[in-house]
C-alpha cells in the first residue's frame, strides 16, 4: 500500500481544503503544507482543520504557507499534491504548470474536481506527472461523509491506481467509488 509522508494541500483555506488536510494529517499521519493566497488564509485553514476533527493533536503536522512564497518548496518535498482550488480551468491550469515544474518523479498530483476534465487538467503536467494524476473527490463534509470518488484517465497506471485506492480506504478511512 502506498503511504504519503508529506502532502501539499492547495486551497487550504476553503472548507474542502481544510477538512481534507485534517483527514490526511489525522488519519494518514502526514506532514501537510496548507497553502492559500495569503498566510492569514492558510492559518485560518489550520484552525478550520483542527475544529473539523475536534482535536488539535495533529496541529504540529500542519504548516501554513502561500502560493507565491511556498508552492515550489512544498511541492518539491511532497509525495502528494492535493489541489482543492476554485472549480475553474483558468485557476487550475496555471497551478498544474507550476506543480509540474516543481514535483519530483512519482509524486501523486490530484484534484478534488469532479466536474472538470481530469484528462485536460493532467495534460498540463509532464509525462510522469500525467501517469500520477487523479481526481480524488472527497464528499462534503469530508469529516462526516466517508465517500471518495477516485477518477482515473487513460494515462494512469492500473497498479498505482490500486495502491492509491488501498491507501484512501485503509489509511484515510474513505469508501472509494
Amino acid at each position: 500500500m502506498k503511504d504519503f509522508k508529506t502532502v501539499t494541500v492547495l486551497g487550504a483555506n476553503g472548507t474542502m481544503g481544510a477538512n481534507s488536510a485534517a483527514i490526511v494529517a489525522a488519519f494518514g499521519g502526514a506532514k501537510v503544507y496548507m497553502l492559500a493566497r495569503t498566510l492569514d488564509k492558510a492559518k485560518e485553514g489550520i484552525q478550520t482543520a483542527i475544529a473539523s476533527v475536534r482535536s488539535g493533536v495533529f496541529a504540529d503536522k500542519l504548516i501554513p504557507g502561500t502560493y507565491d512564497d511556498d508552492l515550489e518548496k512544498a511541492v518539491s518535498e511532497s509525495d502528494w499534491v492535493f489541489e482543492l482550488v476554485a472549480e475553474s480551468y483558468e485557476v487550475k491550469e496555471p497551478l498544474m504548470k507550476r506543480i509540474s515544474a516543481a514535483r519530483k518523479p512519482g509524486t501523486l498530483v490530484s484534484t478534488v474536481s469532479s466536474g472538470l476534465s481530469i484528462e485536460r487538467l493532467a495534460s498540463h503536467l509532464d509525462e510522469d506527472g500525467q501517469k500520477y494524476y487523479y481526481g480524488t473527490h472527497f464528499f462534503n463534509p469530508p469529516y462526516k461523509l466517508v465517500l471518495c470518488e477516485l477518477i482515473v484517465h487513460p494515462k494512469n497506471d492500473p497498479a498505482y491506481t490500486k495502491e492509491l485506492s488501498e491507501y484512501l480506504e485503509k489509511k484515510l478511512h474513505r469508501h472509494v467509488i
